[in-house]
């Protein structure tokens, strides 16, 4: 019996019953969505959706969801048509193209379901363009009649990117004028809906899509070990080492589901190193041209901010990254918001402070891999740190052979950082018990630890 596919980037690819096996997290979520939909459909008002998040967070796999379960409802089949727009339709530069592209979809929607099949317009190409786009309007009003049509558009953004201001006018004056609805998804609020002058402004239901809890996480994976059958996997993750490389995922990944997928094949202990590092960097290959197209689209103060945050690899405040990226605490205010708006920075407020750091974790990991040329990328020796056990780097390393050069980079850079860490969190310990002995006035308890303060880090701290 072949495995289930699980595809690391087109999930609407999947099998239903596999999208609903692997399914965490979202539950209620998905439910409120779909009422929504049946809402709109049985009434004249009419709610549209629109869902964001990072690259991987999930959005086509809750979308895939959505459209099996309404094309399931039986109640809505006489009521309905569905047209699931491609994930990229690069094709779309105007109104009519949008209207094409619906036709040619309902066209495919009608060979998978009972759904009737709309008129052929292979007639309208003998005509002239404007003469073209007010016959298709015509042909696809008459088609929906008094049912309602359901738009699910992946990639809003990149779509209303590539329609000019009156084509965007024109698509949301026949979604209006239209018994339609829309569900679409983008990685960031685009302009066309964020700005109040904009077209689609407060047009949508918006939902900023979260990414998985730690718990979620390891749901997800019992959920993928349980559908491939892999006892092994099921068993390791209720282990202690095995939730701490589920910890390491999470240190890696965040809240990425496609992550997850990726490296449930290298959670248990029986994987090489070599295996999991051509796996990262793989993926790592797999998402480059994504990042450094997402870094050519912005401005060269916003890429020079980025690119700060990306080497730091923390949280860090307004004034530090002015200072860094030699700009005015203004001007990198300024840059910072854009940044936020579409999605490249998050922040946390911290009493009056702003800590700001890169949204995504793996594009930290892509831009950094850029720039090691054959160094062991920081970020992932950090993640084996977390990965592996003290212990376990050792022995591993103890066991390579000797051309294993990019095995003994890793661990060995990995086996440093564990000591320098464990040095770090003894220095923190010590400057804390100096600050309340110093506070309680146990001014010779408060000496000790400045003692051995001193032993760790060669000098007394500026207290």
């Amino acid at each position: 019996m072949n495995a289930p596919l699980l595809s690391r980037y087109t999930p609407r690819l999947m099998e239903h019953s596999v999208l609903e096996e692997i399914f965490v997290q979202r539950h209620s979520q998905v439910e409120e969505l779909i009422e929504s939909i049946r809402s709109s459909v049985v009434s004249r008002e009419k709610q549209h959706i629109l869902l964001t998040g990072s690259r991987g967070i999930g959005k086509t796999h809750l979308v895939s969801l959505i459209y099996h379960r309404i094309r399931e409802r039986e109640e809505l089949q006489k009521q309905l048509f569905i047209a699931w727009l491609s994930e990229e339709e690069w094709s779309i530069i105007s109104f009519l193209d949008f209207l094409i592209c619906i036709f040619n979809t309902l066209q495919v929607e009608s060979t998978k379901t009972d759904q009737p099949c709309p008129s052929s317009i292979e007639s309208l190409y003998e005509i002239s363009v404007d003469a073209m786009e007010k016959e298709a309007l015509v042909l696809l009003k008459e088609f929906i009649g008094d049912r309602t049509l359901l738009l699910i558009v992946e990639n809003l953004d990149e779509l209303l990117n590539g329609l000019d201001s009156n084509g965007q006018k024109q698509l949301r004056s026949f979604i209006e004028e239209n018994s339609c609805v829309m569900l679409a998804t983008a990685s960031s609020l685009p302009n066309a809906v964020k700005r109040k002058s904009a077209t689609f402004y407060q047009f949508f239901n918006h939902q900023e899509l979260e990414g998985l809890k730690l718990e979620d996480a390891r749901n997800l994976l019992a959920k993928i070990a349980k559908l491939k059958g892999n006892k092994e996997l099921e068993d390791f993750i209720k282990e202690p080492t095995g939730f701490n490389r589920i910890k390491a995922v999470y240190h890696l990944a965040g809240g990425n589901h496609r992550l997850y997928v990726i490296f449930s094949e290298f959670l248990t202990h029986r994987n090489s190193l070599d295996q999991l590092v051509e796996a990262f960097m793989r993926t790592l290959d797999d998402l480059t041209p994504y990042y450094q197209d997402r870094m050519r689209s912005i401005s060269g103060q916003q890429r020079k901010i980025i690119e700060f945050l990306c080497k730091t690899r923390t949280a860090v405040t307004v004034k530090e990254i002015s200072q860094r990226c030699f700009m005015s605490h203004q001007t990198a205010s300024s840059q910072l918001k854009k940044l936020s708006e579409m999605g490249y920075v998050c922040s946390e407020a911290v009493g009056r402070e702003s800590y700001y750091e890169v949204k995504e974790t793996m594009m930290r990991f892509c831009l950094e891999a850029k720039k090691q040329q054959g160094e062991p990328i920081k970020l992932f020796v950090d993640f084996l740190r977390i990965w592996f056990t003290q212990k376990e780097l050792q022995q591993r390393l103890e066991l390579l052979p000797i051309d294993a050069k990019t095995e003994r980079d890793y661990l060995t850079s990995a086996l440093s950082k564990i000591e320098d860490d464990t040095q770090n969190l003894l220095a923190e310990k010590y400057d804390k018990d100096f600050r309340k002995y110093f506070g309680d006035g146990d001014f010779e308890s408060a000496l000790n630890s400045a003692q051995e303060l001193i032993n760790i880090r060669g000098h007394v701290e500026d207290w």
